[in-house]
């Protein structure tokens, strides 16, 4: 069982020369507008607010044979801390990694894909709007591999072949 929806992406591959990046992003409750419509309030709940959302990670690639092999690899950690209408906490956490290699044989292009994604979803409790069971601690992991091979066909032609599992 799937969620019902695939996407076809390009995720960044390694060049010759090594380079990377990182990124750290914050938004706490300073950052969040008050506008919970007063029959909510008179209800005694709160609206969805956000305590806290960190978003972090880096990025490297580069040659491991120069023009030949290359490499690129992230990894990146989504922390949501939110307080649900009720004002109980709803935490979730979400890590991901990536990594690709390239290899050039050839008029082969052979490119091999992994990502490993898991999620930690604690305290979504929206009694008496769920069943219990609907509030129960949801976890992953995930995992998607790819394989791919564009083989160059005479100066205008490309045929690209792949395989891959989720």
């Amino acid at each position: 069982m799937t969620g019902g929806t695939n996407i076809n992406f390009v995720t960044k591959r390694g060049a010759n020369n090594l380079s990377g990046g990182a990124r750290f992003y914050l938004t706490d409750d300073s950052m969040q507008a008050d506008n919970v419509p007063d029959t909510v309030q008179q209800s005694n709940l709160n609206g969805n607010t956000i305590s806290s959302i960190k978003d972090y990670g880096f990025n490297i690639g580069g040659s491991l044979i120069k023009d030949k092999i290359w490499f690129w690899g992230s990894y990146g950690v989504q922390d949501i801390n939110l307080m649900d209408m009720r004002g109980d906490a709803d935490a979730t956490m979400l890590r991901t990694f990536n990594a690709k290699f390239n290899f050039a044989f050839g008029n082969h292009r052979i490119e091999l894909y992994g990502v490993y994604n898991d999620k930690i979803k604690e305290g979504r409790k929206r009694y008496p709007l769920d069943y219990y069971e609907a509030g129960r601690k949801q976890t992953g992991p995930a995992y998607i591999f790819k394989i791919q091979d564009e083989i160059t066909l005479g100066s205008s032609g490309l045929l690209s072949i792949k395989a891959s599992y989720t």
